[in-house]
């Protein structure tokens, strides 16, 4: 069982003492559990895990729907939630862990509305805008083919690496995309799969990204893509399991203040108790490291990594509806708008259909785009709320227009998690690329950003974990040599 606030941490030292562990974790998201749970299954038992919320589960996060149709039985999920083929490290992990999965919805037709006219078509390619959907296909293509090229692993020693990474997307786009429609779409998936506004993207870690997870095709689908299957209770269960497997080993509402580190160890403050260990396993994005304080300072590079790393801030916005009504009308839930706050949505109800949900991604910031909100609508989740339906409304009818439940997951507001989404902005692989997975004295660094494979998704962070622990491992070990006496 899940420790609770009142028991999570029994085996805490007293106030002036530092308990001894092998390995302090820093972080409850799912890289971090990974790792605890894998060093424990390496002999390795002397392990504590520190996370600063009242939960597990980091950037995945399952919300419960209210009312008679959903209280107690369904839940809609707040952060990360999609698992397909080539996630490989992820899906052995539910299935370690018992967790099934089902496909996602994608039967019936999908919908486009484009400057003022509404769609419907099946697969992949909007025929009824032929213009920009094959100016669209073609850059995409351009992309793909130029992700071939970048060294998944090592990005950063392609040949044109400095060019490619003082470039951003939207430079890109403007050169290769000939249609305000297809950059339209390039803006939506940019947000939805590649990490943010096209101007704030390196094109370098944009081609890293794409050759990452084998292809733009891959990111952006449902059937056979990233969006292919649902995990079976949510995905933030995955963490749940975790740390009932871990049990006390688990310490919420620990924040870690400082860090005090040599070569040879650590000492972690964390809940107002010390703690020394051999080897810290720092399982947070580059941005969240800056609420702990490192005795020394990091060493520069890793510091700027910290600073000049992004994190997009968005909104995810789920509509619940008595039953899935779309599908009477033979769509899919799927829909792609060029205006308004909600530009893409996703079928996202329970396998069973009993209650029909929508969901849509409501960007963290305003813009001059169409597809971005208002400034008056990030303000004020009211006025956000009806922007949202407006767009299911034109996606959907105007049935869309009275859900059952509205529930919204702010990832701006969220506490100690600076956002949803990893962002690369330019210059950074080039200058600062092997500071993601190198170690740091008794530091290592993990999280889904430090993984050269599937990063910035659920797969990333538990390959992220695994090889994290690996590195701890041998730190320990390394450790244990050098203190026996010759």
């Amino acid at each position: 069982m899940l420790p609770t606030r009142e028991d999570a941490n029994p085996a805490a030292p007293a106030v002036g003492e530092a308990a001894q562990v092998d390995v302090a974790v820093i972080g409850a998201g799912l890289s971090g559990l990974v790792c605890a749970l894998r060093l424990q299954q390496a002999g390795l038992d002397s392990v504590a895990v520190f996370e600063a919320k009242d939960r597990v589960g980091g950037r995945t996060l399952n919300q419960p729907i209210a009312g008679r149709h959903g209280a107690g039985r369904h839940i809609v999920e707040g952060g990360g939630q999609w698992v397909g083929p080539g996630q490989d490290r992820v899906l052995a992990l539910a299935d370690e862990l018992g967790v099934e999965t089902y496909p996602s919805w994608d039967q019936g037709q999908d919908v486009m509305v484009l400057q003022g006219r509404r769609r419907t078509y099946h697969a992949c390619m909007p025929f009824p805008f032929v213009r920009p959907a094959l100016d669209f296909m073609q850059a995409a293509l351009r992309l793909q083919f130029a992700a071939w090229g970048v060294d998944r692993d090592r990005p950063w020693t392609a040949g044109a690496a400095r060019r490619l990474d003082s470039t951003t997307l939207q430079d890109w786009l403007n050169h290769h995309v000939r249609t305000d429609s297809a950059r339209t779409m390039f803006d939506i998936a940019s947000g939805l799969a590649l990490g943010g506004d096209p101007r704030d993207l390196s094109l370098l870690g944009v081609l890293q990204h794409i050759r990452s997870a084998g292809g733009l095709h891959k990111l952006l689908s449902i059937r056979g893509g990233a969006q292919e299957r649902r995990l079976a209770g949510g995905a933030q269960g995955l963490s749940l399991k975790l740390a009932a497997r871990l049990g006390t080993r688990v310490h919420l509402d620990s924040p870690v203040d400082s860090l005090r580190w040599t070569p040879h160890g650590a000492l972690v403050h964390a809940g107002g108790r010390a703690w020394s260990a051999r080897c810290v396993v720092v399982a947070m994005s580059p941005v969240d490291r800056a609420c702990i304080r490192f005795e020394p300072g990091l060493p520069p590079a890793q510091a700027q990594l910290g600073r000049r790393m992004q994190m997009f801030k968005g909104i995810k916005v789920h509509a619940v509806y008595a039953r899935p009504f779309w599908r009477d009308l033979g769509l899919s839930g799927q829909a792609l708008g060029d205006e308004g706050p909600a530009p893409a949505t996703f079928d996202n109800s329970p396998p069973d259909g009993t209650v029909g949900v929508l969901t849509a991604f409501v960007a963290g910031k305003t813009s001059y785009k169409a597809v971005a909100p208002t400034q008056a609508q990030l303000d004020d989740p009211a006025l956000r709320r009806e922007g949202v339906l407006d767009c299911l409304v034109r996606y959907f009818g105007e049935e869309a227009r009275t859900p059952i439940d509205y529930i919204e997951q702010d990832w701006r507001s969220e506490s100690h998690t600076a956002g949803c989404i990893p962002t690369m902005p330019p210059g950074v692989l080039t200058e600062l690329g092997p500071q993601l997975t190198e170690t740091t004295g008794p530091l290592v660094w993990a999280g889904t950003e430090s993984s050269h494979v599937w990063n910035g998704y659920m797969d990333g962070a538990v390959r992220s974990g695994e090889r994290a622990a690996e590195l701890a491992a041998g730190i320990c070990r390394a450790a244990a040599t050098s203190s026996q006496p010759r």
